[in-house]
C-alpha cells in the first residue's frame, strides 16, 4: 500500500498517523490511519536498497504498545543529495565561523537535510580538528554534527568553532539526506592570508570595509570608507547568492581629498529587513572598486 507519514505534535504527547500517499511504497502493519501516542518516529535505509523506510512506537487507542516497521518497496531509487554550495568563512569575534547554502535532495526536503562539518588545523585533507568520517548512531540516526537550530532559514547553514582567525583552516562540508547518503564539498581554505592575490580593485589604500557582518537585532551597519581625489558619483549594490539585486545606494556628494562614508543597514528597497545569511557587497567611486562578502545575522 502506498503511505507517508504525519507527525502531529502536541503538548504532552505526541500522535503520529500513517496515510495512503504517491511517492512511497510502505509494507507493514494494516492498521494504517489508526495511530499511537506518545510516540516516537526513526527513519533509515532498514533493507539498504537506497530508499527510506521507518519505524513507529507508541501506544494506541486500547493502551497496547506498539513498534511497527515500515518497508518501503517503491521502485524509485534515492540519489545522494547536492554538495552544500557557496562556501564561506568569515571572522566572527575573533573565531572562524563557516558558511554554506542548503543542499538540496530529490527525496530530503531542505529543512530536514543535516550537515557534516570536516576541519583541518594543519594541512589540507587531513580533518585532525574535526574528522570528515561520518558516524552512525543507535536508534534515531541524527547523523552529522550540525544541529538543526544552526540553519538560520532554508538557504543559509553555519558553523560558529572556536578556531582562532589567526590559524590557517582546510574544511569542507557534507549534506546528509534522511537516508543518511551524504556528499562533500570540495575543500575550502579560510586564511587572513589571501592563498591567492586579491582582485587589483580591492588593493587601492583609499577603499576599505568596516564591520562586514550586520547583526539585524542590534541596528548594526556595513561601512565603506573612501578617498577620492575629485568629484564622483558612489554607488553601492547589494546581491543575494542568486546574483538578485537587493538594494542599490548613490551618493553623489563627497568630500575630496577626505574619508567619505557609505553604508548599507541590511534592508532592501522596501526599508524591510533582509533575510539572514551572505550577501554580495559591490562599491564604486571613480576608479575605486570593492567587491566584498557581508553576513546578516539575527
Amino acid at each position: 500500500m502506498k503511505s507517508c507519514v504525519i507527525l502531529t505534535l502536541f503538548w504532552l504527547f505526541s500522535i503520529v498517523l500513517i496515510f495512503n500517499s504517491l511517492f512511497a511504497d510502505f509494507t507493514g502493519p494494516t492498521n494504517i490511519g489508526t495511530g499511537v501516542v506518545h510516540s516516537s518516529i526513526a527513519f533509515g535505509d532498514i533493507d539498504n536498497d537506497d530508499d527510506l523506510d521507518l519505524i513507529v512506537s507508541g501506544m494506541d487507542s486500547s493502551g497496547n504498545h506498539r513498534l511497527d516497521k515500515y518497508i518501503n518497496t517503491n521502485s524509485t531509487k534515492n540519489n545522494p543529495p547536492n554538495a552544500p554550495t557557496i562556501i564561506n568563512a568569515i571572522n566572527s569575534g575573533g573565531y572562524w565561523r563557516f558558511y554554506w547554502a542548503s543542499a538540496s535532495d530529490d527525496h530530503t526536503l531542505p529543512i530536514l537535510m543535516r550537515y557534516k562539518i570536516a576541519i583541518s588545523t594543519n594541512s589540507s585533507g587531513t580533518y585532525d580538528y574535526v574528522s570528515d568520517i561520518i558516524d552512525y548512531p543507535r536508534g534515531q540516526a541524527n547523523i552529522g554534527n550540525i544541529p538543526q537550530g544552526w540553519i538560520t532559514n532554508n538557504t543559509q547553514c553555519f558553523y560558529q568553532s572556536k578556531i582562532p582567525v589567526t590559524k590557517t583552516v582546510y574544511w569542507k562540508v557534507a549534506a546528509i539526506d534522511t537516508s543518511f547518503k551524504f556528499t562533500y564539498s570540495s575543500e575550502s581554505i579560510a586564511s587572513l592570508t589571501p592563498s591567492s592575490p586579491p582582485e587589483p580593485e580591492n588593493l587601492s589604500p583609499n577603499v576599505r570595509i568596516i564591520d562586514n557582518v550586520i547583526y539585524l537585532h542590534k541596528n548594526t551597519k556595513c561601512k565603506v570608507i573612501f578617498v577620492v581625489d575629485k568629484p564622483t558619483t558612489v554607488e553601492m549594490r547589494i546581491y543575494d547568492i542568486t546574483a538578485k539585486l537587493v538594494k542599490e545606494i548613490k551618493q553623489d556628494t563627497v568630500s575630496i581629498g577626505t574619508e567619505n562614508e557609505i553604508f548599507w543597514d541590511g534592508r532592501d528597497e522596501r526599508g524591510k529587513r533582509v533575510g539572514y545569511g551572505v550577501y554580495l557587497l559591490y562599491f564604486k567611486a571613480g576608479e575605486l572598486e570593492l567587491k566584498e562578502k557581508v553576513v546578516v545575522l539575527k
